[in-house]
């Protein structure tokens, strides 16, 4: 075989060819790595507020004991906790939720439809 020849062979046959690593500076398939998103930083005010719990109920189950919620898209049964408060009744347009003695009642959003 020619000189030539023995020099191309080893050239296609190394994994990366010297030639390409001189063109690609990067590689072109790599995901592009997202911006990190600004901290938003509490005043002084929102400090000291009181965090309020409030999810969005958007469908009932109504079957006795077997009752269910769906809150913010996640399953809840009777007598399940949520971040603390725990499902003791449920009707057709509410849900009821118990935390340290208190109930607090959470509606369905009714839409406003327009044509």
């Amino acid at each position: 075989m020619r000189p030539r020849a023995w020099v191309l062979i080893v050239l296609l046959l190394m994994p990366t060819p010297l030639w390409a690593q001189a063109l690609l500076q990067f590689d072109p398939f790599s995901r592009p790595t997202p911006a990190p998103e600004p901290v938003a930083r509490p005043s002084d005010n929102e400090q000291n507020q009181d965090l309020r719990w409030s999810p969005e109920l958007i469908a009932t189950v109504v079957a006795g004991p077997r009752s269910m919620a769906n809150i913010s898209g996640r399953l809840i049964r009777l007598g399940q906790k949520l971040q603390g408060f725990t499902l003791v009744a449920v009707d057709s347009k509410s849900a009821t939720f118990e935390k340290d003695g208190e109930q607090h009642v959470i509606r369905i959003k009714t839409r406003q439809y327009t044509r």
